[in-house]
């Protein structure tokens, strides 16, 4: 799998782009890279354009497990962060929840959404995420 960042929608959100053969591996990496990255700040918003990934397959479980290991370890990095998928193909419904719900069990603050046009993405990220950071904002 190749993956890329783009950071040129901040403040609103990252977008990490995946094309190719997903292996847990490079998932783990992207998002080692992710939260490594000069202008992340835990909260920060990912826009992942899975459009021209493989269909996970075999994998979808080993990589939803270690995804979901990977962001409860790195829950105080992470903070409670959005993260909108566009996928095309139907597993990618099935298997997000799967992850949004197992990355919860292990002390996850992510939100995850999966959607199948960009447009809808980015509006739910810009309207309810920035409205989840200002409500955090105004707690504190």
């Amino acid at each position: 799998m190749n993956w890329t960042i783009d950071d040129t929608e901040l403040p609103a959100f990252l977008r990490l782009k995946v094309e190719g053969m997903p292996t847990r591996e490079d998932y783990v990496s992207a998002w080692q890279n992710i939260i490594h990255h000069q202008r992340w700040k835990p909260g920060t918003s990912v826009l992942i354009d899975a459009t021209l990934r493989e269909p996970l397959g075999s994998q979808a479980p080993i990589i939803v497990e270690a995804l979901a290991d990977f962001f409860g370890r790195n829950n105080i990095d992470l903070g409670p962060a959005c993260l909108a998928s566009i996928t095309k193909e139907e597993q990618g419904y099935i298997y997000k929840r799967l992850l949004e719900y197992a990355a919860k069990l292990r002390g996850a603050d992510v939100t995850l959404r999966n959607f199948d046009d960009e447009r809808s993405a980015i509006e739910w990220l810009t309207q309810y995420c920035n409205q989840v950071d200002k409500l955090q904002d105004t707690d504190h």
